[in-house]
């Protein structure tokens, strides 16, 4: 009874490896099929397609760029060279001798059909960012001047080899892909005084100062050289302080001095 009961765990063990190895060779194959880049797998053809990447990507090319789809890849050709018709590039071809076309037992002639797709003429295949010339070689396509870039209207586009970078005028910076304008008054600029402008900035000085040809920096203005007091002058920085001579003293207006005699006489006509 034992020896059977063996016998039967064996035989069920069997069986089961057996339908293990049935259900894996039923798996579809090609579940975790790799395929090379630009295509991909096909459950039902059981094989590598081409993946139509014009279709996939709507924006594969940028510009004035239209794109054609390629056996594993795609190209990004200039629109005038794509919309022009299609042209023989052979100048003869063999053709076939025919019996008598009036034969009403033979069938009409074949008639040459025009291709579904665009033909290229045969020029050099540039990078994206650059467009065929007639000599065959290839020119910088200049985003900035066609308008074919996509920088911010308060952003500035420059141009560079086979493409552009977005940059902002002087006085302003990037935040936030945005142009704004820079506070050059919060970070001294001016030695005195400032106002901050649109892209730019504007210094002046205090009474008493003058502003250098540099427009940041300030100097004093010696007042005494034109002569403001009655008597003597001492310049000090942005002002200045007039002094008299001995028997008088200064005036209320701080330049003009006046005597004793004339100090008596005003205090007189005030009194009265």
């Amino acid at each position: 009874m034992l020896f059977g009961g063996r016998r039967f765990s064996f035989c069920c063990s069997v069986r089961m490896l057996a339908a293990l190895v049935f259900i894996l060779l039923c798996v579809q194959p090609g579940h975790g099929q790799t395929c090379s880049e630009g295509f991909a797998f096909d459950r039902g053809t059981r094989q590598c397609i081409d993946v139509d990447e014009c279709r996939a990507q709507p924006d594969a090319c940028r510009g004035d760029m239209q794109c054609v789809n390629q056996n594993g890849g795609y190209l990004c050709i200039p629109r005038r060279l794509y919309d022009q018709p299609y042209r023989a590039e052979t100048a003869a071809r063999y053709e076939p001798a025919y019996p008598d076309p009036a034969d009403p037992f033979l069938p009409g002639l074949p008639r040459s059909v025009e291709p579904s797709y665009p033909r290229v003429r045969a020029t050099a295949q540039c990078l994206l960012g650059y467009t065929p010339v007639e000599d065959g070689s290839c020119d910088d396509i200049d985003e900035c001047e066609t308008n074919s870039h996509h920088c911010n209207p308060t952003q500035v586009c420059i141009n560079t080899a086979g493409g552009y970078t977005c940059s902002c005028n002087e006085g302003y910076w990037l935040i936030g892909a945005q142009c704004q304008d820079i506070d050059e008054c919060r970070y001294g600029y001016c030695q005195q005084l400032c106002a901050n402008v649109a892209g730019s900035y504007s210094c002046s000085c205090n009474s008493g100062f003058l502003l250098n040809p540099d427009s940041r920096t300030c100097q004093d203005v010696d007042e005494c050289e034109e002569e403001p007091c009655t008597h003597g002058c001492f310049n000090t920085y942005g002002s200045f302080m007039c002094n008299c001579d001995e028997g008088f003293e200064l005036a209320s207006d701080g330049t003009s001095c006046i005597g004793e005699t004339s100090r008596l006489w005003l205090s007189y006509c005030k009194s009265i």
